[in-house]
């Protein structure tokens, strides 16, 4: 019993003292891998147009007139749309 207590108290003191619980205990956020990349300098995107997007489509599969046999032009439009509200990335 008395092991069992000395191992839990232990684990008690290190864990208060470690830097990581006790930035958690003192609301101080520990630094991540997502903190540090936010201070990178951002690459800067290539800007969206209707044309570039265009170009996208047709490199991607999604040509003009490739739909179905109902609205050939509904799969081309959608991924512009798509494109230009930035819901598809420009690279690969």
């Amino acid at each position: 019993m008395r092991p069992t207590f000395v191992a839990i108290a232990a684990t008690t003191i290190v864990a208060t003292t470690n830097p990581t619980f006790a930035a958690t205990r003192h609301h101080h956020p520990t630094p991540t891998f997502a903190s540090v990349r936010e201070n990178q300098p951002t690459v800067s995107q290539p800007t969206r147009s209707y044309d570039s997007c265009a170009a996208l489509s047709v490199e991607r599969g999604a040509a003009p007139g490739q739909g179905n046999s109902s609205n050939p032009e509904a799969l081309y439009k959608t991924f512009v749309q798509q494109c230009l509200a930035g819901q598809i990335p420009l690279g690969r």
